[in-house]
């Protein structure tokens, strides 16, 4: 059946001359009006069966195809009406259906509606679904439109997984064994037992996982488990094989957050410095003082930026060299409760002295115009004020009306710069400016002209010996109606006040010269490295020698950081080349890692090389950027001194916690990537109660709860 004969004004006869033809519908479109009367043998009707066909709903489709898991597959469809539209035949809105076939057509994956509206008949439209994928992988999909009102109306596009690259498995979770808690005196130390006796008995089941890999061997470890499994007791046993091995050792713990590092250095501070008579210091970012702190621990506690400054001179720094274990915690921030923080900015005065300027200087002059006019008015008046009352007349109404222009201007820019911060109120100040501006005047003008008046009245009558007595009264009178004029500019610096003190967001400790720049610079990339540490790459890829001994050649200049250091020397501009735009608000700093932002402008995938969230993991960067610069520091300096420096490395549940571990140099055996969801504790106790007494003693309150004896971990009875 001809999908024409939908259309009720089209004659059937045509119809059927068309259906005779058994010529496909398809390939009418691609014929002219001429062709169309000619293949049916009724050229009249050309132009008619052509319009016809145009009017037939008919879609163009594109698909784009992004993996999200080994079984997820984001679909972007492109759809692109291709025909002409009729409000008498379409209506307002024509309804389709989008389906997702399988390889056989057997099974709909997808199905979702579609509604094209009238006014967007010309627009392409863009929509996004997901759909499962099966192994072993099929080799297309079939992505259908069709009509919900018209038959014969579908457009169908294959989508081949022909050259469909998946993101490679996720190595499955660390399983908790069910495992028997380790008792305290594992640690096979009396000192060392004494840290955990009065605090619990028994480890918990991560801690006793993790403690033959942590405490006998002197291997890297990564260590991934939710927060509150005791992480920190497994760094703890870290340290207590460094002290085990060399009592004057040398630990570094390394923590993103200065809350967590103070809460850290009280809590060890207790056990290793009062029991174990070991030194605990926390480092100050003052250079001189850290270096000083630093020769005299035995456990250093520190943040990612403040060991960053000590250990870029390693090679003059011998107590640098002489760290054994290095402990990193939190490694996977990046941007979240270590990030963007809020400040507040003051702007300059010297900012707002322009606008200061451009409002006071039209004003002023005003002023003292009308000063002038005053004294002269007060010294000719007695002689001259016949001669000069039409011209005095004329020249108030030319001071008027240009003060009035030069306001109602203010005002418009005050307007246009104000909208954002304003808004709210903006209608009431406005309306307040107005009535402060325009009532003024009136009366002030209003009140002269009467004045003016008087005086002429005074001079026509023959009382000219009054008019000394009146002027000691006139000239205050007309100084005091020059005080409105003075209202509007002092609410026009208020204003400016307000715009003063506004505060702005910016970034907490944020390098105020690491500002974003413009447009990204698209930089090929060679083909990527199997499995090479994240920063590595970037430098290779470039030819920068990132980890060089000394980073700052020029004695003449002070110490920088790292990273301004490698793109000043390889011509990288990264900052912004116009900081301040506008003097009246200042450039916002955009919150993002600086890595981040110079890779992305170069082209460079600098964090996970597959970042494909996980269903099991949430999706996490891998490390922060100083973070990530101090370890990979620590790995060169233990291959430069050729004496291992061992890492261990606590963190939340990774998605790419195999990559993270080998970049840390970390074997699979000492590798613990433990699923979010897992328990440290038992779920199962075994409460030993106390038999109790059935007699109770004078005075004691009934209802007693029972005497709990002992409370026994499952399986330790």
């Amino acid at each position: 059946m001809c999908p024409l004969r939908q259309f009720k004004k089209l004659p059937e006869e045509v119809v059927k001359k068309i259906e005779k033809k058994n010529f496909p519908f398809e390939r009418l479109y691609d014929l002219n009006h001429n062709e169309i009367g000619e293949l049916i043998r009724m050229p009249k009707m050309g132009k008619t069966i052509h319009k016809y066909v145009h009017l037939f709903p008919k879609l163009e489709l594109s698909v784009h195809l992004q993996p999200i898991t080994r079984s997820t597959l984001k679909v972007e469809l492109t759809i692109a009406p291709d025909f002409q539209w009729d409000e008498k035949v379409h209506g307002s809105s024509e309804a389709f259906w989008i389906l997702v076939e399988d390889v056989d057509s057997e099974v709909i994956l997808h199905h979702e509606y579609f509604l094209l509206k009238a006014k967007y008949a010309q627009d392409e439209h863009l929509v996004t679904f997901f759909v499962p994928v099966f192994e072993p992988l099929p080799p297309q999909y079939f992505i259908r439109v069709v009509s919900d009102r018209w038959l014969s109306c579908e457009t169908q596009l294959p989508v081949s997984f022909r050259h469909l690259i998946l993101p490679e498995k996720y190595p499955p979770p660390t399983e908790l064994l069910d495992l028997q808690p380790l008792p305290v005196s594992a640690l096979r130390n009396s000192a060392f037992e004494s840290l955990y006796q009065d605090k619990f008995p028994f480890f918990n089941p991560i801690q006793t996982q993790v403690f033959n890999t942590v405490y006998n061997s002197d291997d890297n470890v990564f260590v991934g488990a939710p927060t509150g499994s005791g992480k920190t007791i497994c760094a703890e046993f870290a340290i207590l094989r460094m002290l085990l091995q060399n009592a004057e050792g040398r630990c570094v713990y390394i923590t993103p957050m200065e809350a967590l590092a103070e809460q850290v250095f009280m809590d060890w501070y207790e056990k290793f410095q009062e029991r174990l008579n070991k030194k605990v210091v926390l480092l100050t970012g003052e250079t001189s003082t850290d270096l000083k702190l630093l020769g005299k621990g035995n456990i250093i506690i520190s943040t990612p930026e403040k060991w960053d400054i000590l250990s870029r001179r390693w090679k003059q720094r011998k107590n640098v060299q002489n760290v054994n274990l290095f402990i990193v915690d939190e490694v996977h921030l990046i941007g979240g409760e270590n990030g963007p923080g809020i400040v507040v900015i003051w702007l300059l005065l010297l900012l707002l002295i322009p606008f200061l300027i451009l409002l006071l200087i039209p004003v002023l002059t005003r002023l003292l115009i009308w000063l002038l006019i005053l004294f002269l008015i007060l010294l000719l008046i007695p002689f001259l004020l016949l001669l000069l009352l039409p011209f005095l007349i004329r020249l108030l109404i030319l001071l008027l009306i240009p003060f009035l222009i030069l306001l109602l201007i203010s005002l418009l820019i005050l307007f246009l710069i104000l909208i954002r911060l304003l808004i709210p109120f903006l209608i009431l100040l406005l309306i307040s400016l107005l009535i402060l501006l325009l009532i003024p005047f009136l009366i002030l003008l209003l009140i002269s002209l009467l004045i003016l008046l008087l005086i002429w009245f005074l001079i026509q009558l023959p009382l000219l010996f009054l008019l000394p007595l009146l002027l000691p009264v006139l000239i205050p009178l007309l100084i005091l109606l020059l005080i409105p004029l003075l209202i509007p500019v002092l609410i026009l610096l208020l204003i400016s006040l307000l715009i003063l003190l506004h505060p702005y967001p910016a970034q907490e400790e944020f390098p105020w010269d690491l500002l974003a720049g413009s447009n990204p610079i698209p930089d090929p990339i060679p083909n990527p490295i199997p499995d090479p540490p994240v920063l590595e790459v970037i430098c290779s890829r470039h030819g920068i020698s990132w980890l060089d001994p000394n980073p700052i050649p020029d004695p003449v200049f002070p110490p920088q950081p790292v990273l301004e250091v490698i793109c000043s020397r390889h011509g990288i501009s990264w900052l912004d080349p116009n900081p301040i735009p506008d003097p009246v608000f200042p450039p916002q700093p955009v919150l993002e890692p600086v890595l981040e932002v110079i890779c992305s402008r170069h082209g460079i995938s600098w964090l996970d090389p597959s970042p494909i969230p996980n269903p099991v993991f949430p999706p996490q960067p891998v490390l922060e950027p100083v973070l990530e610069v101090i370890c990979s520091r620590m790995r060169y300096i233990s291959s430069q001194i050729e004496r291992p420096i061992r890492i261990v490395a606590l963190s939340s549940s990774l998605s790419n916690a195999k990559d993270v571990a080998h970049w840390l140099g970390c074997s699979a055996t000492a590798t613990f990537n433990f699923h979010p969801n897992v328990r440290p504790v038992p779920l199962e106790l075994h409460i030993q109660v106390g038999t109790g007494r059935n007699r109770r003693e004078p005075g004691e309150i009934p209802g007693d709860p029972p005497e709990f004896l002992a409370i026994v971990p499952w399986g330790r009875q």
